[in-house]
């Protein structure tokens, strides 16, 4: 079973390499952070500032 995991791990750290290897780490780390987001319920960019406007406030 450790033999599974650690290959799996390493194919995935090796396709991580590879993204990062196609752009830079920054629009890696920006790219990812953006698809997290909605995955932990947080609520988009262009929807938060569209209630804030409503309610509102300036940017």
């Amino acid at each position: 079973m450790l033999e599974k995991t650690l290959a799996v791990g390493s194919a995935e750290a090796d396709v991580i390499k590879l993204k990062i290897a196609s752009m830079t780490s920054d629009n890696y780390a920006v790219i990812e952070t953006a698809k997290a987001l909605p995955q932990a319920g947080s609520r988009s960019f262009p929807t938060l500032l569209q209630a804030a406007m409503a309610a509102g406030r300036t940017p």
